[in-house]
């Protein structure tokens, strides 16, 4: 037996959807489990999909995802459409499916570790925040500002670039730093400029960021001690599809935010 979850957005069709998997295709051989799914099945865009990781976060390296693309921006969603699923299903009944793997972050505190596909926050916009920042061992600055991100390499096309941050090409195995308006004044001065790190970097944020909240992707968390220690982690998402065609990053880039002038 397969186990099963299905993680929809609010839409009709995906409701449809929804309701068409269990009744004609996920029956024999397939049995729903919300709590330890072999596959999540998932229906709507890349806010979907970031709503799914949070929500097997702690098993994300035993859980298959696959999308259907049924909403606006599609990065991660974007390898299967809406009428693939009879074709998907099959696919991973036979095991004869390809998995694309995108990176994570590990982010650990309060004791526990979690995992971000897109990107990690503290962000205060009522109240500047001090922090100190460390790469590795090596004391970089003392933050003061609105907050401070780091992304994985797919999540540099989101937030983070909505902040002035580079975009990072996938599979790059790469982390981005970016401060969110600093102050920059004769009394602070810091980075002020996106910092990309290797696999190997380790970012630790201490100080004055206890009571402070975290954002994970979709979720926040409250942070109780004041250190926070970020790196890309060993783990990866898996994306099931079957289509042979898979678009490259460069296309994915354009599709997303490029319109050329007619």
């Amino acid at each position: 037996m397969m186990k099963y979850a299905i993680i929809k957005n609010d839409y009709q069709n995906s409701i449809a959807l929804e309701d068409k998997l269990r009744k004609q295709y996920l029956v024999n051989g397939w049995v729903e489990d919300e709590n330890n799914p072999d596959f999540v099945f998932i229906i709507g865009g890349d806010g979907t999909f970031l709503q799914a990781v949070q929500r097997y976060n702690q098993i994300i390296g035993q859980v298959s995802f696959v999308p259907f693309k049924n909403g606006g921006i599609g990065f991660y969603t974007n390898h299967n459409r809406i009428g693939d699923e009879k074709k998907i299903i099959q696919a991973i009944v036979d095991n004869k499916y390809s998995v694309h793997h995108f990176d994570l972050l590990d982010v650990r505190f309060d004791k526990k570790i979690y995992y971000a596909a897109n990107e990690v926050k503290i962000i205060n916009e009522k109240k500047a925040i001090f922090t100190d920042v460390y790469i590795g061992t090596d004391f970089l600055e003392t933050f003061h500002g609105t907050g401070i991100a780091l992304a994985t390499a797919n999540g540099t096309t989101g937030y983070l670039k909505s902040t002035g941050g580079s975009v990072i090409m996938a599979d790059l195995n790469l982390m981005e730093f970016q401060e969110i308006f600093p102050v920059n004044s004769n009394i602070y001065r810091s980075v002020n400029a996106p910092l990309i790190l290797g696999p190997n970097d380790i970012v630790t944020l201490k100080g004055e960021i206890n009571q402070q909240v975290l954002v994970i992707d979709t979720l926040e968390y409250p942070l109780i001690n004041p250190q926070v220690e970020i790196q890309v982690s060993s783990k990866k998402i898996q994306v099931v599809t079957c289509s042979s065609i898979n678009p490259s990053k460069v296309a994915l880039i354009r599709d997303i935010f490029v319109k050329d002038q007619k």
